[in-house]
């Protein structure tokens, strides 16, 4: 329920900006009602595969950023929470992350590409995303290099210190290939979850509880600098006392091998 109200949401703001500030007309469509003919779509069915890439593209950052930014951190770690990986976890969404997940699609939407052509992706993207949590596939070769897939994306839920913070693509692995993020599986794990695990099945603290920690944070901090730091700066920042941001803790590793 929640997420059907902000896809609409999204679609109306997205549909305004669309409507009011589009730098160009990129499909070429000056009648929407075009979209659904079957002709259009045999003779534009390129611009499906530019769709997919660049909602992709957008999705990365979403997704980086919720796991380097701690005030999206709040709205995503739900998803990391669990202990154990299986297909349910896919559905396992934050209700905080759906209130700003589209906004990363705004700059494409400036561009010129037609916000239903991105909202259509976005939920093919996650349904895409279903089938990778699971333990019951091994490696796929080749694939796992370009797509994202079970072994790629048990790395990235993972909760050893090595495999912390990779693997972020939605469909395509090309953007961490890129930007230094990708990291092959080198050993199937089981050991799942969040650095600092909570141990609960109740849903509201499971949802609230890394929130909750912030605003605690935010509360104690003693400057607004520190204050702000609790917000903007990764997770396991602190003003004192010890450093728990993965950066930090990924160079501890290597310094003590």
């Amino acid at each position: 329920m929640l997420d059907f109200g902000m896809k609409a949401i999204s679609l109306s703001y997205f549909f305004w900006i669309y409507n009011h500030f589009r730098l160009t007309d990129i499909f070429g469509i000056k009648d929407f009602n075009d979209f659904f003919t079957l002709k259009w779509h045999i003779d534009h069915w390129w611009l499906w595969l530019l769709v997919m890439i660049v909602q992709d593209f957008g999705f990365y950052w979403h997704h980086r950023l919720s796991h380097k930014i701690r005030l999206f951190w709040t709205g995503h770690v739900n998803h990391h929470s669990a202990t154990h990986l299986s297909l349910t976890i896919a559905l396992r969404q934050g209700w905080f992350e759906i209130i700003y997940r589209d906004i990363w699609y705004i700059p494409f939407i400036i561009i010129g590409f037609h916000p239903i052509m991105i909202a259509m992706m976005h939920q093919f993207n996650l349904i895409f995303q279903f089938w990778p949590h699971t333990n019951a596939i091994g490696k796929l070769g080749w694939f796992d290099k370009v797509f994202n897939s079970p072994s790629n994306h048990r790395v990235h839920h993972s909760r050893r210190v090595e495999n912390l913070d990779n693997n972020y693509g939605g469909i395509l692995m090309i953007w961490d290939h890129l930007f230094g993020t990708y990291k092959a599986e080198e050993k199937k794990t089981t050991d799942y979850g969040i650095y600092h695990n909570i141990h609960t099945y109740n849903v509201f603290h499971i949802v609230f509880d890394e929130f909750g920690n912030m605003i605690k944070d935010i509360r104690n901090a003693p400057t607004w600098k520190a204050k702000l730091g609790y917000i903007f700066n990764a997770p396991g920042w602190h003003h004192n006392g010890k450093d728990e941001r993965i950066t930090t803790l990924k160079r501890e590793l290597e310094e003590n091998k």
